[in-house]
């Protein structure tokens, strides 16, 4: 019943409005990626054509494309008659089909991770042996609007956290109940992740952490030789397994990974989330192949002895750290962000064309490297449910004044998750946003249900209420919060940030929300037909009865638009020029100014006036 209930929930908020908008980059799945892969791929038995991304996104393109029998061939949705077209300088759309088009390859990723939620609900279960610990994980992975929210969208990350996270929750499981069903369900699911994106093969790093964490955190693990020798030997040979197992399934999913092997070799442990650290994680595991065979692991045992001497101070340095980080970053926005300015950093690295932070230039090593990784951990305390949050601050605070907890293994590796990534990406360049950080939520809602847990256990000790009632108030205040913080945010859920981020601050973009509403304004306008709308966001051209001009510089002697569709982003990226800019009554600068050129029509996401798609009429007809 209960996980009935959180497929339900899922599956119902995700529902909603889910082929009203349009995000970027999805008209590259909808028209190309999802086509060739089915249509030239697996029907015309052509593997090359399997390869369709470097991402690889096979896994969305499976998925999401069953439900191409249900549409016309997408390719035919824009319409490229160049008589309507303008010869091709105008980008034109069959209206009328856009809603049945997202619909139709939507839906099935959206009912594929709702019913993912029982296998969620069935491993965690397997691990703890807790219905509660289990009921309270599906549950905030449910209720999560960042993840209902990318599991309405056609993208890699999609099924990224469906498949990544459910693999290493797999292996947990298997660490501790070493049985061959485990192993199997690991192996399959790291090959589906890799399918999803390359970013999975971060798990070939999780894996043996995970391994180390056990070993060192386990009070019932022996470390006789023979035992530990075992040990060691299986965990090489499961991980070869992995390795070996994961790559079958990536290939059988990409044929073209047969054809050619870079692109096996890319998507494996070629990707750039593992090529960095593959060579020492592999020269670590010869050295325990070889400590094993010869030496009857007598290295490993000193090492992991001495590890076990410092493990508190490990568990505990983890959770102060990590509740360092998160405290900070509450703190600097609270404060009107004096300490890292973040609302523009994306823009900034953007125009560098390289992850570089000049503010922290003048800072001493050790905390300049700590306000990198709290900018690229910003998005994560504020994209979740201040109720969740609060359980997982808990649980890190109970842990630094020593309190001693079940699964210190896992929730070891599920508090460093985030700081391994963002290390990761600082090293790749790469600044963090939601869906870049899609792989963390559910591990940091895993973590947070062990906090639930130990919060109950810390009410229960008063003894003036029943634990039971304890349970039942509980659940019930989280299921409210959940409500409230979707319905809050609905439809745009993707875009979810939670109270405790001040209103004037943003942690992403609309990503192309708003676009639907918008062009409802304008299809609502006489003649709407004939109207020729300029977007520095294409997303809208799906749902306008008019046209969109497609350059960035406005030839003024051939089109005129009628109005101008702005976004926050595109404005700070992708203005428009004119391409004789004197024969304009007014400068294209003008119309990015909200005082010399007013909304006819304005949406703030979320009531985030930062965060904003508008409409300004031209005055240049």
């Amino acid at each position: 019943m209960a996980i009935g209930f959180c497929v339900a929930f899922f599956f119902i908020f995700g529902l909603f409005h889910l082929a009203k908008f349009e995000t970027v980059d999805e008209h590259f799945w909808k028209y190309e990626r999802i086509t060739q892969y089915w249509l030239e791929g697996v029907f015309q038995h052509n593997p090359q054509k399997t390869y369709i991304n470097d991402k690889p996104g096979v896994a969305t393109a499976i998925i999401s494309g069953f439900g191409l029998p249900f549409i016309q061939n997408p390719t035919e949705h824009r319409i490229r008659d160049q008589k309507i077209t303008d010869n091709d300088n105008d980008t034109v759309y069959d209206s009328a089909q856009t809603e049945k088009l997202n619909f139709a390859l939507r839906l099935p990723l959206l009912l594929f991770n709702a019913i993912f939620l029982i296998y969620f609900f069935w491993i965690i279960k397997k691990l703890g042996r807790s219905n509660l610990l289990a009921i309270l994980s599906t549950f905030f992975i449910a209720s999560s609007p960042i993840l209902i929210g990318i599991s309405q969208i056609i993208n890699p990350d999609t099924l990224l956290w469906t498949f990544g996270s459910s693999a290493l929750l797999s292996y947990f499981v298997f660490l501790r109940q070493p049985e061959k069903k485990y192993l199997i369900a690991t192996i399959i699911l790291t090959g589906l992740a890799l399918l999803a994106k390359y970013t999975a093969s971060l798990l070939f790093v999780l894996y043996p952490l995970s391994f180390f964490a056990y070993v060192i955190f386990d009070k019932n693990f022996s470390d006789e030789y023979r035992v530990l020798r075992k040990k060691v030997l299986d965990f090489i040979s499961s991980y070869a397994s992995i390795l070996i197992g994961s790559a079958i399934i990536f290939a059988l999913g990409m044929p073209a990974a047969i054809v050619k092997l870079k692109y096996l070799y890319r998507g494996t442990i070629g990707s750039p989330a593992f090529h960095p650290v593959m060579l020492p994680i592999f020269f670590i595991i010869a050295l325990m192949l070889v400590d094993a065979i010869l030496f009857k692991s007598f290295l490993f045992k000193k090492t992991i002895a001495t590890a076990r001497k410092f493990q508190v101070y490990f568990f505990r340095t983890a959770a102060l750290l990590m509740l360092t980080l998160f405290l900070f970053l509450l703190f600097n926005s609270w404060f009107g962000q004096s300490f890292i300015p973040l609302n523009d950093i994306h823009e900034e690295a953007y125009f560098e064309k390289a992850l570089i932070f000049p503010m922290f230039a003048q800072d001493v090593l050790p905390v300049k490297i700590f306000k990198e990784i709290a900018t690229e951990l910003y998005p994560l305390p504020f994209s979740i449910s201040p109720i969740i949050l609060f359980f997982i601050l808990f649980l890190w605070s109970i842990i630094i004044f020593g309190k001693k907890i079940q699964f210190q293994s896992e929730v070891f590796i599920a508090t460093l998750l985030p700081l391994i990534i963002a290390i990761g990406s600082l090293i790749s360049g790469v600044l963090l946003n939601p869906r870049y950080l899609i792989l963390v939520y559910p591990i940091m809602f895993f973590l947070a249900a062990i906090g639930a847990i130990e919060f109950i256990n810390y009410l229960d000790h008063f003894k003036k209420i029943s634990r039971q009632k304890i349970i039942i108030a509980s659940l019930s205040l989280v299921i409210m919060s959940a409500m409230i913080g979707l319905w809050s945010i609905k439809p745009f859920y993707f875009n979810y940030m939670n109270f405790l981020l001040p209103k004037d601050q943003v942690i992403t973009d609309s990503w192309g929300y708003g676009a639907y509403e918008a062009a409802q304004y304008l299809n609502s306008l006489p003649n709407a037909a004939d109207i020729i709308v300029w977007a520095d966001r294409n997303t809208i051209c799906q749902f306008i009865q008019g046209k969109c001009i497609q350059d960035y510089k406005i030839n003024i002697t051939e089109t005129i638009p009628d109005y101008f569709i702005l976004t926050r982003r595109g404005s700070i990226r992708h203005q428009f020029i004119w391409r004789y800019s004197d024969l304009a009554k007014k400068s294209s600068t003008d119309y990015y100014d909200m005082k010399k050129s007013p909304s006819v029509w304005r949406l703030d996401i979320d009531g985030r006036e930062e965060n904003f798609i508008r409409i300004v009429k031209s005055e240049e007809k």
